[in-house]
């Protein structure tokens, strides 16, 4: 089971992203069964593990808030608990996938221990993918079949993103943007709502996808000193035979009326802040500083915005849609 705590400082801070510190008060708690399956019922069948691969599993990687009860969830890389194949970690060719969800409050009765009933629904799953060819292991050197998703056939011009470790090409570092592995770890919605923007630890990335068919709109390119020229698919390998790379880029802040403003949180206790100025591809490093526990300061561009004003009044429509988006042309 995985718990999903609402407190009441965590809206303002998802909200406020960074402002003062506000009291933390419990006001409701609730669970989504991992055994449940999500919305993706093309990619239901049994991963290499044997696992379904459509099983919702955790969803705890990265929550975001999407407008008035909607909320984004990461479930990571997908499955690897069950050991199958050590040398690739245990991972599989799951695509990673975000899930939207509806948390709703209602008052709970008298005499409850908490103030609130929490009820949450997973209403729809997206699949990340590329329009451009990515790179994915034969899976010879390991014991398996290809790296491909199977889906890739049956959506033509559609790549998609998975999660198993030995999806990269060896002859370029980990930043490189054509490597079909990822590792989501951070999640945050775009300003006018139909984009994600998506961290992840195996480069370390930082992509935008659009939000309804879930295809990559823009990769943006990191400092070189995050890049590991080592590869490898077993993660402590890369680690130890890298002195640059493989930072865990965990934490994803962005100004919802700056859609492109960044803080990474790399394992190294570095921050960064990336900053995309609106509709052009410019990036640039605004700081670069220890971590500290003060709000982190932006450039004048960057707004904290209490909701994504822009927002289209689709995306905020509080009613209860399930879906899948697999991205099919």
């Amino acid at each position: 089971m995985r718990k999903l705590t609402l407190i009441a400082s965590c809206v303002s801070a998802i909200l406020a992203a960074g402002a003062a510190h506000a009291a933390v008060e419990l006001i409701a708690e609730s669970q989504v069964s991992g055994a449940y399956e999500d919305y993706s019922v093309e990619t239901a069948g049994p991963l290499e593990s044997g696992v379904p691969g459509n099983k919702l599993g955790g969803i705890g990687s990265a929550l975001a808030y999407a407008g008035c009860n909607s909320f984004v969830a990461l479930p990571d890389r997908g499955p690897n608990a069950l050991v199958y194949n050590a040398a690739v970690d245990n991972t599989t060719s799951y695509i990673p996938r975000f899930h939207a969800l509806h948390l709703s409050l209602a008052p709970a009765a008298a005499g409850a221990p908490l103030p609130y009933v929490l009820t949450p629904f997973v209403t729809e799953t997206t699949l990340l993918s590329s329009s451009t060819p990515l790179y994915y292991s034969d899976g010879s050197a390991y014991g398996l079949p290809s790296g491909k998703p199977a889906l890739n056939s049956r959506h033509r011009s559609q790549y998609y993103f998975t999660g198993r470790s030995d999806n990269f090409d060896p002859n370029k570092t980990s930043t490189n943007p054509n490597n079909a592995r990822l590792d989501p770890e951070g999640i945050r919605v775009s300003n006018d709502g139909n984009s994600v923007f998506v961290t992840d630890e195996y480069g370390p990335y930082v992509y935008q996808f659009d939000r309804d068919s879930g295809r990559r709109i823009r990769a943006y390119a990191l400092p070189a000193k995050f890049a590991a020229s080592k590869l490898s698919a077993a993660g402590d390998t890369e680690i130890t035979g890298n002195t640059s790379g493989r930072v865990a880029t965990e934490f994803l802040w962005a100004a919802l009326d700056c859609a492109g403003a960044f803080a990474l949180k790399p394992a190294n206790d570095e921050l960064m802040l990336v900053v995309d100025n609106d509709a052009d591809a410019f990036l640039r490093i605004a700081a670069d500083s220890p971590l500290s526990d003060k709000p982190l300061p932006l450039p004048p561009r960057s707004i904290h915005a209490p909701a994504p004003t822009r927002m289209p009044a689709e995306r905020r429509d509080c009613s209860i849609t399930a879906r899948v988006r697999s991205g099919a042309s």
